[in-house]
């Protein structure tokens, strides 16, 4: 398990160069010991030390000291084989004591023309692996692998590589044939939300415990209601998404992170356009209400008192769902609060709620070229649902 690396196991000396004169030759072998002899490594400028009758011209070989025990990357190592074992698994090299690199007084390995400083013993590299095939219900797919360094003489370590939905962390002890599993979604896998559509039935599957690697499946010890719970609310929100995508016509990025106000943003979008009702909210305090100067205030329902007044105003908005902007009419209707104050020439007013007020919200694409009137937000008013008990089902569906 290990190869040579004379290039990186020395320090960098000139090889491949001009002819080492023969009398520096003669005085080099001069200085081996009886019975040994110093043999140039190929053209380099490098000799190592070897018996007599060892000498090969095929083979270049010299001894290598090494004092034991003594631990290496947190492993204990007692012996040589331990050392090999131990470097392969960690896949560092293991640099040479040069105090004890000698025989008989003499360096193992001399330069003519630079000093030895490292010499490293390098392990072989961790072949390739076959991937992981993950099965989940009637579909398949294949995780590409790779065993990782990993300091531990019974159990390796196996990792996913490169962009893919599941990030895949495998321990395997190889002694007891057992291993420990942890997979986890890769969701910047996910860049839009037709990619989490791509990928649904593998995410339902890892939430549902329906995961299968290597026909053996994966189940979650703990809080499994709870990831089931997750995994549904997730998927209405996305699935309302979907069908908001189709309506607006525009592609919709995957939410890395959800803010409450993107919520918000997304319940009225999918009431207004895909259930085509209002949904409504619980004002609070003093609100000021802007309007352009192409939007309408106006009593719609007859003033009971001064206190208790409904208002209807809609103008042009620009709406940000993630990292698109939507041009939209945003209608608005204000019930049972008393006006405090309206600042025309700054198209403001501001308004009083109480327990009683409700505000409706109802938008149209800019481009359905439809206006509504205060008797269609009214009809729309009827059937609203509120923000909280909004939950993305499709009416109908129910």
């Amino acid at each position: 398990m290990t190869r040579n690396k004379f290039g990186e196991a020395f320090s960098k000396s000139n090889s491949e160069m001009r002819a080492i004169p023969k009398p520096l030759v003669k005085y080099i072998k001069q200085q081996a010991p009886t019975d040994y002899t110093y043999n140039q490594v190929g053209k380099t400028d490098l000799f190592t030390l070897n018996r007599k009758e060892a000498i090969s011209k095929d083979t270049v070989s010299f001894d290598v000291k090494i004092q034991f025990p003594f631990s290496f990357e947190g492993l204990n190592v007692t012996s040589m084989d331990e050392l090999l074992n131990a470097m392969y698994r960690v896949q560092k090299p293991y640099k040479l004591d040069q105090k004890i690199q000698q025989t008989l007084g003499v360096p193992n390995v001399k330069s003519v023309y630079s000093k030895i400083e490292n010499q490293l013993i390098y392990p072989m590299e961790f072949p390739e692996m076959p991937p992981i095939v993950i099965k989940a219900y009637n579909h398949s797919m294949k995780i590409p692998v790779k065993r990782v360094p990993y300091a531990d003489y019974e159990k390796i370590k196996i990792e996913s590589t490169g962009s893919t939905i599941f990030n895949i962390n495998l321990i395997l002890n190889e002694n007891i044939n057992k291993f420990n599993l942890v997979i986890d979604i890769n969701f910047g896998k996910l860049r839009t939300i037709d990619d989490y559509f791509r990928f649904r039935n593998f995410i339902k599957a890892l939430y549902w415990g329906d995961l299968y690697v290597w026909g053996i499946q994966v189940k979650s010890k703990r809080d499994v209601a709870k990831k089931k719970k997750i995994f549904q609310e997730n998927d209405k929100l996305y699935s309302a998404l979907k069908l908001i995508q189709n309506k607006i016509n525009m592609k919709i990025d995957f939410p890395q992170k959800i803010l409450v106000e993107d919520v918000d943003v997304i319940k009225v979008l999918f009431e207004s356009l895909i259930n085509e009702r209002s949904i409504k909210g619980k004002p609070s305090g003093l609100i000021t209400l802007n309007y352009g100067k192409q939007a309408k205030v106006n009593d719609i329902i007859e003033k009971k008192d001064k206190d208790r007044m409904n208002f209807f105003i809609y103008a042009n908005k620009k709406k940000i769902l993630f990292t698109k902007i939507l041009n939209i009419m945003e209608y608005k209707l204000v019930t049972d609060v008393a006006l405090a104050a309206i600042d025309q020439s700054n198209r403001k007013m501001t308004i009083r709620s109480n327990s009683k007020s409700e505000i409706y919200f109802y938008w149209q694409l800019e481009s359905a070229n439809t206006q509504f009137t205060d008797k269609d937000m009214v009809e729309k008013c009827k059937d609203a649902i509120s923000f909280d008990d909004c939950d993305f089902e499709i009416l109908g569906n129910r």
